[in-house]
Parts: structure tokens; C-alpha cells; sequence
């Protein structure tokens, strides 16, 4: 009887035998290549450390059996049953475990490497050290799932179910998890450097040491997550949600062969890295601190803005045109506010009186900064104008114009002067009212 004849017959006298033999024969390698296992009851057996390299395994049923060291390279494992199977050490790169119900198994130290685990059932499934690297676990369920110090550089993991799980050290460095959902998962000491991280659901996540150097972090949710001893050097952070309700600390922006430079916001982090690491942008912020010029209209009057906004450029001013179509919300007030704190100069064309009655009152009474009406003849002065006057400084006569070539041709006496004379004055009161103010200390 040859080893093909051998192997087939063992098998085939049950589970009994066969891990009978098993424990007779420790030592015994066993190759599988030459036999067809496709739908076989493989159940209950004692499989450890056998060959089934690049086998089609589809449809086998591999329930309650070790698996333990064993070598499933490039295997086909589609519709297979593995529940209760043990996986331990075993060599399973490139095998092919699509929409498998995996749930609870023991994966330690396996070696998963370009493996296929799209939409599988991984839930409380047992990776620690594992090698996942580069594997596809696109839209899988790791709920619970233990992945302690696994390697998962370069996997796909997006819209990954991760509630819960275990990370701690474990290495996903430039792996993608779009939309991937981590709630509740600890991630300590996890690296994510380079990870692509948008829309990623960290709420209630724990990321205690953990790297995020150099990550995508657009539009990631951290409601009531922790964030501290991060390393954040280079991420990318816009439009977080829920950060006023994670708690956050020691956030470390510079590299590790840098003095060191920690921060207490991931928002903030962004920032200072970009302000310390690219001279452009300090002088984006000189910029925005001398020149900015604000300029408030409505679309439909965008010709007679944009010859405004050129006007200014001539001048070597960074002119910033607000377009007033939208519907105001509270949040359109609150970014035009936030624009008019970094302007120099406010300008508004007041020839709609919608701007003047929904926005230059709350501009004027917060903001410190020369405010100048623009109307064209034949349009009637709002009142709301010389009630804001009468209280507040900052807001200049409303400048006439015939027609915008008219105002164009006069620019520097009736827009550039009048601002530059307003804004010295302001400047003059302020330093008054800081002496006096040390006078009285």
C-alpha cells in the first residue's frame, strides 16, 4: 500500500483510528497534495503539522479538528466547516477563507499573510501574534476579537466590525480601515502609522500609547474615546467628530530624534505640527494676521465682488469674498465671525440690506476690526447702519459709488484710505486703553 493508499485508508476508518496512529506516529510527515479532500469529513481528527499546501479543501468539514501547525498555504477553504478547528502556528498565507463562520477560533501565531477573510465571522477569534500582514478582512466581523501584538501592516480592514476587540500592539501600519468600526477596542500601544483611518468609529476606543504618525484621520468619530501618550507627528485630522467629548492628553507631535513637543487636542496637534514643520505656513499666518481682507455680498452681485477682490490684490492684500446665498444657520454665523477675527479690513456691500440686518451687527459688536459699507447710489441707505454707529466705533460711513467702474477708479481714496485711517485709530485707542488700564493696576 503506498502513502496516497495509506492516508485515504487511515481517514477513512474514523476519527478513532486515525488519531490512534496519530499518537503512534508523532514524528510522521504527512503530505496531503496527491489526495482529493473536496467536501471529506475530516472531523474530529488530529491533523497537526500535516502538508495541505494549495489543496482545494472546499466543502471539507474540518469541525472540532486540529489544525495546529499545520500548512494551508494557498489552500481553498470555501464553504468549509472550521468550527471549533484549532489553527495555532499553522501556516495559512494566501489561503482563501471567504464568508467563513470563524467565530472563536484559535488563530495564535498563525501565519495569515495575504490571506482572503472578506466578510467572514471572526468574532472572538484568538489572533494574538499572529501575521495578518497584507491580508483582505474587508467588511469582517472582529467583534471581541483578540489581536494582541498580531501584524496586520498593509491589510485591508475596511468597514471592519472591531467592537470590542483587543489591539493592544498590535501593528497596522499602513493598513486601511475606512469606515472601519473600533468602538470600544483597545488599541494600546497599537501602531497605526500611516493607516488610513477616514470615518473610523473610535467611540469609547481606548488609544493609550498608541501611533498615529503620519495617519488619516478624516472625519473619524472619537465620542467618549481616550486619547493619551499618542504619537501624532504628521496626521492628518479634518473634520473630527465628537472630540469635545473624548478625553485627550500628552499628545506628542515631534519625531522621536526631537525635543519633545506634546499637545493636548488632536486638532491642536495638526496645527502645530504644520506651523513648526513648514515655514509656509508661518507665513500663511503673518499673512492672515496683516492682510486678510473680508469681503461680505450676496452671488448674484459676484461680478461687482470680484472687481473689489482684484482691487485689493493690487495692493498686495489677501482679499477672502463671503458668499451670502446659503440660508444663514448658526454655524454660517459663526464661520463668517471666525473669518472677520483674522481680517484686517471687513468690507461689505450693502446694497442687499439682508447682509447688513442678519450679519454686520453681530461682525460689528465682536469684532475690533475697520468695517466698511459699500452702496451703490440709488439704493437706500438701512437704518440698522447709523444704529450701529452710534455704539461702535470699528463701523466707517457707508462709501457711495456711482457704478463699480466709478469705484474702481477712486479705490485708494474711498475704500484703502478710510480703512487704513480707521484702523490706526483703533490701534491708537487700544494701546490708550491698555496704559490706563497699567495705570489703575
Amino acid at each position: 500500500m503506498n502513502n496516497k493508499q495509506s492516508i485515504i485508508y487511515l481517514l477513512n476508518q474514523g476519527a478513532n483510528v486515525w488519531n490512534k496512529w496519530r499518537e503512534e506516529n508523532p514524528k510522521k510527515l504527512l503530505h496531503f497534495n496527491v489526495i482529493n479532500l473536496r467536501g471529506a469529513d475530516l472531523s474530529n481528527r488530529d491533523l497537526s503539522g500535516v502538508n495541505l499546501q494549495g489543496i482545494d479543501l472546499q466543502g471539507v468539514n474540518f469541525e472540532n479538528t486540529d489544525l495546529s501547525g499545520s500548512n494551508l498555504y494557498d489552500a481553498d477553504l470555501y464553504e468549509a466547516n472550521l468550527k471549533c478547528a484549532k489553527f495555532n502556528k499553522a501556516t495559512l498565507s494566501s489561503a482563501k477563507l471567504l464568508e467563513l463562520d470563524l467565530r472563536g477560533i484559535n488563530f495564535n501565531e498563525a501565519k495569515l499573510d495575504g490571506a482572503i477573510l472578506q466578510q467572514a465571522n471572526l468574532s472572538r477569534a484568538n489572533f494574538s501574534r499572529a501575521n495578518l500582514m497584507n491580508a483582505n478582512l474587508d467588511k469582517a466581523d472582529l467583534s471581541e476579537a483578540t489581536l494582541c501584538d498580531a501584524k496586520l501592516w498593509g491589510a485591508n480592514l475596511g468597514e471592519v466590525k472591531l467592537c470590542g476587540a483587543n489591539l493592544t500592539g498590535a501593528q497596522l501600519h499602513r493598513a486601511d480601515l475606512l469606515e472601519a468600526n473600533l468602538t470600544g477596542a483597545d488599541l494600546t500601544n497599537a501602531n497605526l502609522g500611516g493607516a488610513w483611518l477616514r470615518k473610523v468609529n473610535f467611540s469609547k476606543a481606548i488609544l493609550q500609547g498608541t501611533s498615529l504618525i503620519n495617519s488619516q484621520l478624516g472625519n473619524a468619530n472619537f465620542h467618549d474615546a481616550i486619547i493619551s501618550d499618542c504619537l501624532v507627528h504628521g496626521i492628518s485630522a479634518w473634520g473630527l467628530q465628537n472630540l469635545d467629548t473624548a478625553q485627550q492628553s500628552n499628545l506628542i507631535v515631534t519625531r522621536n530624534d526631537e525635543p519633545q513637543i506634546t499637545v493636548g487636542d488632536l486638532e491642536v496637534a495638526q496645527f502645530v505640527y504644520m506651523l513648526i514643520n513648514n515655514h509656509k505656513i508661518r507665513n500663511i499666518i503673518d499673512t492672515i494676521t496683516s492682510k486678510v481682507v473680508l469681503i461680505l455680498g450676496r452671488f448674484k452681485n459676484m461680478p461687482r465682488l470680484q472687481s473689489i477682490s482684484e482691487e485689493f490684490q493690487k495692493r498686495d492684500y489677501v482679499p477672502v469674498i463671503f458668499n451670502f446665498e446659503k440660508p444663514v444657520s448658526h454655524t454660517f454665523i459663526e464661520t463668517v465671525s471666525t473669518l472677520a477675527h483674522m481680517a484686517k479690513f471687513v468690507v461689505a456691500d450693502v446694497t442687499d440690506p439682508k447682509i447688513v440686518l442678519q450679519e454686520l451687527p453681530h461682525i460689528v459688536s465682536s469684532v475690533a476690526v475697520p468695517v466698511l459699507p459699500l452702496l451703490e447710489k440709488g439704493s437706500k441707505e438701512p437704518i440698522t447702519l447709523s444704529d450701529l454707529r452710534v455704539n461702535h466705533l470699528s463701523l466707517l460711513d457707508t462709501c457711495r459709488y456711482e457704478d463699480i467702474d466709478d469705484l474702481i477708479q477712486s479705490f485708494d481714496e474711498k475704500v484703502i484710505d478710510p480703512l487704513k485711517t480707521k484702523g490706526e485709530e483703533l490701534s491708537r485707542r487700544k494701546a490708550e486703553e491698555l496704559m490706563k488700564s497699567k495705570e489703575v493696576q
